[in-house]
């Protein structure tokens, strides 16, 4: 054999591996991808319905389910939930809080407050929050709790305005439950000066 002759045996020798080592690897990838294809849970082709998705199931045509009577939310266990949510009579706000306003009620609603609200109201009720005075320009400063205006305010106003949010404050029904609103507002009334709710 010459050397020619070898170089070229050796040459086509080193392309049949590379060949065999490129066709393993394709169908080793091959094989992978087909091994993650197949491992999709069961769980994600169940049926199934999606939230206020209509259902022939049910007599009334909905897929979700109503309450059950009575249902109240975890945290607000062992009180009338219907009074907690009842900040007005007929179209006036009530003024008297659903709830025996305690030493740890009022607690509870300092640490709300000074967590959802001092940024804006400041820590002693005067508006002079730290977003109002950084960026005043978007969020004018509300009017302190001790002004006569806001003083007048029945204790329903400030659940609505804490539940549904008023001018430039959103709404926080969604971050303070009822309870804490209600304790909140016990704070707010502390924070007033008002004999009421010490």
């Amino acid at each position: 054999m010459t050397r020619n002759s070898r170089l070229l045996h050796t040459n086509a020798e080193r392309d049949r591996r590379a060949a065999i080592s490129l066709c393993s690897r394709i169908a080793c990838v091959i094989i992978f991808l087909l091994f993650i294809a197949a491992c999709t849970q069961k769980m994600a082709r169940q049926p199934k319905y999606r939230p206020l998705e209509p259902s022939n199931f049910f007599r009334d045509g909905q897929s979700s389910r109503p309450l059950v009577p009575g249902t109240i939310a975890r945290e607000d266990a062992g009180t009338n939930f219907t009074n907690l949510l009842a900040f007005k009579s007929g179209d006036t706000y009530v003024d008297s809080i659903p709830i025996p306003v305690t030493a740890q009620l009022i607690e509870r609603g300092r640490e709300r407050y000074e967590i959802y609200c001092a940024m804006c109201h400041g820590k002693t009720g005067e508006g002079d929050g730290t977003v109002t005075g950084t960026l005043s320009y978007r969020f004018p400063p509300p009017p302190p709790f001790s002004s006569d205006e806001v003083r007048h305010h029945p204790a329903g106003f400030y659940f609505d305005v804490i539940t549904n949010g008023y001018r430039t404050m959103g709404r926080y029904s969604h971050q303070v439950n009822a309870r804490d609103r209600w304790a909140v507002i016990a704070y707010i009334r502390k924070l007033q000066g008002s004999n009421t709710y010490k």
